[in-house]
């Protein structure tokens, strides 16, 4: 489920953002199982909820299990072709949420990537 409570202050742009690049990246890991793994079944979920005065928004996606990591930055890089003109959702996100004095985090479980957006509301 994903709701937004009407007492979070957070600019509707800023949510788009993370909303956006965390879906661009969960159906581009989705569509690169479905072609790696046509049997495999595939799936996103979004969700959001309040713990004190933070607001979460997660992004669950199947993927193949196979991560890069960037040694500097700690986040995924980007498997597509042109790595060096994409890989710039994650900072975006990121971005917004240091706007909302809060973080991301990216949590691997198997073949499950959970993008965590927290942002102080």
């Amino acid at each position: 489920d994903f709701v937004m409570p009407d007492n979070i202050n957070i600019q509707a742009y800023d949510i788009g953002i993370i909303l956006n690049n965390g879906l661009d990246n969960a159906i581009e890991a989705c569509k690169k199982m479905h072609i790696e793994y046509p049997a495999s079944k595939t799936f996103i979920s979004v969700r959001s909820f309040c713990k004190r005065n933070m607001f979460f928004i997660e992004v669950e996606n199947s993927f193949d299990g196979f991560l890069k990591i960037d040694k500097d930055s700690g986040y995924p890089v980007s498997t597509k072709e042109e790595s060096k003109s994409h890989g710039i959702g994650l900072r975006n996100i990121k971005n917004c949420a240091k706007k909302y004095a809060g973080d991301i985090d990216c949590i691997v479980e198997d073949k499950k990537f959970i993008l965590s957006v927290m942002l102080k509301g």
